[in-house]
């Protein structure tokens, strides 16, 4: 939203779904536009960029907060949770 008003690029919230499948049928009708994490990005939608007028996104950061003591199965998800978020272009994760 940041990026869209920086541009001065008129927005406005049309849809919200607890259901990401929503969200894409909706964008995938041409109905709205989402923001889609470029690991999963469904090909069923079109990627946009400034040819069509949109602003570059910025990065967005995800974190993981942990209980400091967790059981060996929550660490293992815990982990693998954290591997599948790693940048493969920085490969940074940090911990705390």
């Amino acid at each position: 939203m940041q990026a869209l008003d920086k541009a001065n690029r008129p927005w406005r919230l049309a849809f919200v779904s607890h259901s990401l499948s929503a969200v894409e049928a909706i964008a995938a009708l041409g109905l709205a536009v989402t923001v889609v994490k470029s690991g999963t990005f469904p090909s069923r939608l079109r990627c946009l960029s400034e040819r069509d007028g949109l602003p570059l996104l910025p990065r967005a950061e995800i974190r993981l907060h942990r209980a400091p003591k967790l059981s060996r199965a929550a660490t293992l998800l815990a982990d693998h949770l954290v591997a599948s978020l790693v940048d493969p272009v920085r490969s940074k994760v940090v911990h705390r």
